[in-house]
């Protein structure tokens, strides 16, 4: 993983994050939710209200229109077409106009194919493996969990077929950045 390669893995560690964040605002003002979906049903701003209602003392009764609320999903996953075309594009030396442009085009979903995952089952449970205890520590410490456990997803399989995400054809990055660049509506006349 690039990314990864040109960060200190610091950046990349939710307790060394919360422990930041503690030091500063002390850590019974942090408040932990994972991003997974059986944790924040039936959606996150949904959660998120309720997690802000019970900080405030109040019983999530004394807001019934709760219930009501339905949010789109808007935090979908780029696909890894669109992630190979952000990293093109935050690299060149452009202005940045047109590199905000060209990013705003690729975050669009306009050169988005069917998800898959970047990262092989086999990566992804050493990853999970690599942060175990970290995952133990904020799920004991920051919210309460004697059991450790943060994440309730089940582990990923290594024997699942994956293949590697195939890169941008030099042709396919072309003409995404002329659309992005002339906008659908300029190729269509």
């Amino acid at each position: 993983m690039r990314l990864r390669q040109r960060r200190p893995s610091s950046l990349f560690s939710y307790r060394a994050l919360l422990e930041r964040w503690a030091s500063v605002f002390g850590g019974t003002n942090i408040v932990v939710r994972p991003y997974e979906r059986q944790q924040y049903a039936p959606d996150i701003v949904i959660d998120m209200l309720r997690t802000i209602a019970h900080d405030l003392g109040r019983r999530v009764d004394d807001f019934p229109f709760l219930d009501r609320i339905s949010s789109p999903r808007r935090n979908a996953s780029f696909s890894p077409s669109a992630l190979q075309l952000m990293e093109i594009f935050q690299r060149a030396e452009l202005p940045p106009e047109v590199r905000e442009r060209l990013l705003r085009h690729a975050r669009s979903g306009s050169a988005v194919e069917p998800k898959q995952s970047t990262l092989s089952p086999g990566r992804r449970l050493e990853l999970i493996e690599e942060n175990a205890a970290d995952y133990a520590y904020i799920a004991r410490e920051y919210m309460g969990r004697e059991d450790g456990r943060l994440f309730y997803d089940p582990l990923p399989d290594p024997d699942e077929p994956w293949e590697p995400p195939k890169p941008l054809a030099p042709g396919q990055i072309v003409e995404e950045t002329v659309k992005a660049l002339l906008g659908e509506a300029d190729l269509a006349s």
